[in-house]
């Protein structure tokens, strides 16, 4: 089997799907600030900026930009520790967590399009393969990209 080749395909396939309309400019936002409301409403809310730039991998300046716009966006607010007010927390605002829900509903039901039109048993492997791909990639410096 030719691994490299469907390397190739694979990689072409993923630019290809990340280009995909779908709600691109909802609410005029960019994948750094989307990325940052889904943690902070998913993972983990009042993290501070250094945490982010750590979870995600990107310089502080990138997050102390992107953080300035979502906050002019009045999608996120710094907070103060309760313990320590010399820290400062980022928070994210009833107008980020209804973005946020807004955007991951409607991309649920983009997907459950994609999958009802390829069927059960394409969809079940789709997501079976994708999971498995992410796994082997979680733990192997060989899926970092450099």
């Amino acid at each position: 089997m030719q691994y490299e080749k469907l390397a190739e395909e694979l990689f072409f396939d993923i630019i290809r799907l990340a280009r995909l309309p779908m709600d691109r400019n909802f609410y005029d936002m960019t994948r750094g600030e989307m990325g940052i409301l889904i943690y902070l409403r998913f993972v983990k809310d009042g993290v501070s900026a250094g945490a982010l730039s750590e979870f995600f991998k990107i310089s502080t300046g990138r997050i102390a930009s992107i953080l300035k716009s979502l906050e002019r966006k009045r999608l996120i607010k710094r907070c103060e520790d309760s313990l320590d007010k010399r820290k400062i927390h980022v928070c994210i605002t009833e107008d980020g967590i209804d973005v946020v829900e807004t955007r991951y509903k409607n991309r649920v039901k983009n997907m459950a399009v994609v999958l009802r039109r390829l069927g059960e048993e394409d969809s079940r492997e789709l997501v079976r393969l994708l999971s498995a791909a992410i796994e082997v990639c979680e733990g192997d410096l060989v899926c970092t990209i450099r």
